[in-house]
């Protein structure tokens, strides 16, 4: 991961056996905590945790994994069946190599923002992916997404939906595996924790184990521009799993402290830094997490610990992300003395 002679990508897991499959099954988690050295004054301390060391390369592994082993659980499930639900993109690839792994088919309803490389992983595990091009009422292309992922149910296209954006099982999954990770692996609680939200699952799961475990941290909810998940006027977004168009059913007031908007071209910006300067390649919603926490460091009075929860890795946005006129059309060529002057 420190290697900047050349750009690393996930686990090419498309091209494993079932069996290979269910064995990383078991891999799913774990994933490391890491100091990130940044020129700050005040001696403080960022820690990233890579979530994008999941077999399929982002946090979504975890609510995916968990929602198929409660669907088992619960008999709902049986060899064959075909599961439809919204995506972005990295909860479409852990799901499509997850139920590949257990005898499902996927079916992914995505849109035009999904990256080249997670439609390319999805079809190529065996999903199918539909890509609605038509805006919802507020802008983006979730509500419709998830329209057409109920008409899919209702026509009987597919066996049932695993409704990532309303199943307890989404928030449960990092309550039980990414919270205690993360107590396990410091010696002593950070000053903040910074999570993006999207459904609102990472943010609720971690916090409630964390309020718990460590009562004194506070919990910094990363949004994005054109996000309405906590208010705001809704509108077009630039940066997948960052923000939605609507507020979600696992968060809770008292599940944060805090929310900071950051925009897209500073997120872009920070992500192309980070590998450049430093050698680690994550997704877009991991630049705005790192923007949130670098710019509450430069005006913290203290020196302060955080943590920054890293959904995806970088390596699935060469075409966009890590593409000059892709990010120059969207404003993330910040200069590094730009980034320094950055609030």
């Amino acid at each position: 991961m420190t290697d900047n002679s050349a750009i690393p990508t996930p686990l090419d897991l498309a091209t494993m056996s079932r069996s290979r499959l269910r064995q990383l099954c078991t891999r799913v988690g774990g994933t490391p905590l890491v100091p990130l050295e940044l020129r700050l004054p005040g001696g403080h301390r960022l820690f990233l945790k890579l979530e994008g060391e999941n077999p399929g390369g982002s946090s979504k592994d975890r609510p995916a994994l968990r929602i198929i082993e409660d669907l088992e659980a619960t008999g709902q499930l049986s060899a064959g069946c075909v599961i439809a639900d919204s995506t972005s993109g990295n909860f479409g690839v852990s799901m499509a190599w997850i139920c590949r792994a257990r005898g499902y088919q996927f079916h992914a309803v995505s849109d035009p923002n999904a990256t080249v490389e997670n439609v390319q992983r999805m079809r190529a595990l065996g999903a199918v992916v539909e890509i609605v091009d038509q805006r919802d009422e507020v802008g983006g292309y979730l509500l419709t997404r998830l329209r057409r992922v109920d008409e899919l149910v209702r026509i009987g296209v597919a066996d049932l939906s695993s409704n990532q954006y309303e199943n307890p099982a989404n928030p449960a999954s990092h309550h039980a595996t990414t919270g205690p990770e993360l107590v396990r692996q410091l010696d002593q609680p950070p000053d903040a924790v910074f999570i993006c939200a999207s459904t609102g699952g990472t943010l609720g799961g971690i916090s409630r184990y964390l309020r718990q475990s460590w009562p004194s941290t506070m919990i910094i909810a990363v949004d994005g521009e054109g996000s309405s998940l906590f208010g705001g006027t809704p509108g077009p977004r630039l940066i997948n799993g960052l923000g939605s168009s609507r507020p979600s059913p696992f968060v809770s007031q008292t599940d944060y402290d805090e929310v900071i908007r950051v925009d897209a071209s500073v997120a872009i910006s920070y992500c192309r830094e980070l590998a450049h300067r430093h050698g680690f390649w994550v997704g877009g919603s991991s630049g705005a997490v790192i923007a949130a926490a670098v710019s509450r460091l430069r005006s913290a009075g203290r020196p302060q610990s955080v943590v920054c929860l890293c959904p995806d890795h970088g390596g699935l946005y060469l075409n966009s992300i890590f593409r000059d006129e892709w990010a120059r059309s969207r404003g993330g060529l910040i200069t590094v003395a730009q980034l320094a002057d950055h609030r």
